[in-house]
């Protein structure tokens, strides 16, 4: 896994400051469904931190694996951690319904089927409106009061993570952060 600040023009370019480039050999060492990687350790109070995007350059594939996911979020020092606080779980593999590029755009909420009886279909609605209210809150930036991991947690389904044969994918991040005095 590489973890790096972007040159002028790649930060230009993709509106962020880092990137996390990481491949299946990263994860393949792993047996076990699921491992937590650290991409950015011991931020310091009031450093500015947002998810931009991610770019699947090969999709995760593997043996008996169906399903990989990844979800990004941060652990605090103190505080209450969020592993999805920045990213949902989102899938990255070939067998899956796969999110290529990210973040995906956020679609209306489904009002269609309100009929004022008050029942599943409302409920739908509710449904439907929670989870593009919860998408709308992951992006933007994050500022913590106190030091920050950045975190990226990874799940497999169907064999342990050292299964896996192929797959690349980038994130990228904006890490300002805070100005000394």
């Amino acid at each position: 896994m590489t973890f790096q600040k972007l040159d002028p023009q790649a930060a230009a370019l993709r509106s962020a400051t880092h990137e996390a480039v990481i491949k299946y050999t990263d994860l393949s060492g792993t047996a076990a469904t699921s491992l937590t990687q650290t991409l950015a350790e011991a931020m310091p109070a009031g450093t500015r931190l947002a998810y931009v995007g991610h770019q699947v350059d090969t999709l995760f594939d593997g043996g008996a694996t169906s399903e990989l996911t990844a979800k990004i979020g941060w652990d605090l020092a103190s505080g209450t951690d969020d592993d999805d606080g920045l990213m949902a779980a989102t899938s990255l593999h070939a067998d899956a319904t796969y999110v290529k590029y990210g973040p995906a755009a956020v679609a209306d909420v489904d009002s269609s089927t309100v009929d004022n009886t008050y029942g599943q279909a409302e409920n739908d609605v509710v449904t439907s409106a929670r989870s593009k209210l919860n998408t709308i809150l992951k992006n933007g930036f994050k500022v913590f009061n106190d030091t920050a991991d950045l975190e990226i947690v990874w799940t497999s389904t169907g064999a342990n993570l050292t299964a896996l044969t192929q797959g690349q994918v980038r994130f990228w991040f904006r890490i300002n952060p805070p100005i000394a005095d």
